[in-house]
């Protein structure tokens, strides 16, 4: 969800991905493990007090893939496998 819902911007902070996941119940211990995974994998780079993505290839690879599409997507399916059943 993290890449889908922000790739199109350059540069990113904490509070950017916190925002995106705003609506789900996520933790902000979750989320920075999540970036930590994206950082071990070079698709981002720390940079000041935020983040940058690393490989532009990539980043253009991705932007062509319809990522606001693809983000519903992940989002529907995270829904799927978190839902509370009765």
């Amino acid at each position: 969800m993290i890449v889908y819902g922000l790739i199109g911007h350059e540069r990113f902070r904490l509070a950017d991905v916190l925002d995106l996941l705003g609506g789900l119940q996520v933790t902000p211990e979750a989320v920075k493990e999540s970036l930590t995974r994206l950082e071990l994998a070079f698709l981002v780079g720390r940079e000041g007090d935020g983040y940058r993505w690393q490989v532009p290839l990539w980043r253009d690879l991705v932007l062509a893939e319809e990522p606001g599409r693809m983000l519903g997507q992940e989002v529907e399916q995270w829904g799927l496998e978190h839902r509370q059943l009765p």
